[in-house]
């Protein structure tokens, strides 16, 4: 597996939103606002060897996984396979303040 994407700035948002409306190419994302990919604590990750194209086995393991360990993705059920974020709201709250004191 490998990050495709993590930070994603609002210019960038912006951009993936367009495609598929008003950009070409197939629509890639579902809001105008990169909430967690914009502070921080969501990636996007595919297999390294069959990206995008890998087995549905290999996703349903890989978010197995992932919310064995706290993770989650809100976009699953939109085909988002590759989204993951931190789902803990505890920890949220604390990467947050972080990122609010300077981390960016």
């Amino acid at each position: 597996w490998k990050l495709v994407e993590g930070y994603r700035s609002q210019q960038r948002q912006t951009a993936l939103y367009a495609q598929g409306r008003t950009r070409p190419g197939k629509i890639v994302t579902w809001l105008k606002t990169p909430l967690w990919h914009g502070t921080g604590l969501a990636a996007d990750c595919i297999p390294s060897k069959k990206g995008y194209n890998a087995p549905m086995a290999w996703w349903r393991k890989y978010r197995e996984i992932y919310l064995k360990h706290g993770l989650g993705n809100a976009a699953w059920g939109k085909g988002d396979l590759g989204h993951v974020e931190l789902r803990d709201i505890a920890l949220r709250a604390k990467a947050v303040a972080w990122i609010k004191r300077g981390f960016k």
